[in-house]
């Protein structure tokens, strides 16, 4: 069932499409777990008020809703409620404890209010149901299942598969490095990896001992969005960008009505279609199994 609201009253409204978006429940986020600090906007500008990220300005005030991607261990929860966050497209679960204890983590699919989640290291009798939003180590769980929320890097958190209605799947466990970079190992050639693929298509090897959460992350509809004007961009801190080849060739490479020949470059003469924006090192490169598509 597809959750979308579309109620055009102007005619600018009437491409517009959105989600429909979980009511909020009041007085189930305690102060602490929110910062407006965290949430005030710098319009692309670094520390020396130089702009850094371009077309970003303007937009409407918004809390930060601080959110738990660690999922300590050995944990019962009961999930208070649900809740929209305007910094992400995936909902928030706000997450209730035996001991008092509050956070928020990342809903996923078909997770619902009075459920019960379990953040455990190890499997036993009483939770080796492998339900949505539990949270285990890759070497227990099953391979086909999915996963969200994964951990590269052993108690960082999770850093992969969070945006709405994104999801990775375990492929196999017990991988090895591949032979050719083992003396950039630095004597880790005898820990457990288990195989992931990711909403890229790449298959990336992780270690067994990192937390993933169970199940595809909430919002699936979140892709079928449309702004619908121009002005719902400004809202969300976007603002207008300018063709390189409308410009000057004193402002831009594609400045004076045509581009030369050359392919795609920003202002300052980057690449911005087609070359890969991650650096692999021989470090790196050893876990990636398959590339993206």
């Amino acid at each position: 069932m597809i959750s979308i609201k579309k109620k055009p009253v102007t005619p600018s409204l009437r491409f517009f499409l959105q989600t429909k978006r979980i009511k909020k429940t009041k007085n189930c986020i305690p102060k602490l777990l929110f910062s407006p600090i965290l949430g005030i906007k710098k319009g692309g500008r670094n520390n020396l008020g130089r702009i850094v990220i371009r077309h970003r300005g303007g937009g409407h005030k918004k809390n930060y809703y601080i959110t738990d991607y660690k999922r300590h261990f050995n944990q019962i929860y009961l999930v208070k409620a649900l809740n929209y966050t305007p910094n992400k497209s995936a909902f928030l679960a706000t997450l209730y404890n035996y001991n008092g204890f509050i956070s928020n983590v990342l809903a996923t699919s078909k997770l619902k209010t009075g459920d019960i989640i379990i953040n455990s290291d190890q499997l036993t009798e009483y939770n080796t149901f492998l339900r949505g939003g539990n949270t285990y180590n890759l070497l227990n769980i099953s391979t086909g299942t999915l996963v969200n929320n994964v951990e590269v890097n052993l108690k960082h958190g999770g850093q992969l598969i969070r945006a709405a209605g994104t999801y990775a799947q375990i492929m196999a466990h017990n991988k090895t490095l591949n032979y050719k970079f083992k003396n950039y190992t630095n004597n880790i050639e005898n820990e457990k990896y288990s195989a992931i693929r990711l909403p890229s298509g790449e298959i990336r090897l992780v270690s067994s001992y990192c937390k993933a959460t169970i199940g595809s992350l909430s919002n699936q509809d979140h892709k079928l969005r449309r702004i619908g004007k121009a002005g719902r961009s400004r809202w969300l801190n976007k603002r207008p960008s300018v063709r390189g080849i409308a410009m000057n060739p004193v402002d831009h490479p594609h400045g004076g009505r045509t581009n030369g020949g050359r392919p795609s470059v920003t202002p300052y003469g980057r690449f911005t279609k087609g070359k890969p924006t991650t650096k692999f090192s021989n470090r790196k490169r050893k876990f990636i199994l398959k590339k993206k598509k």
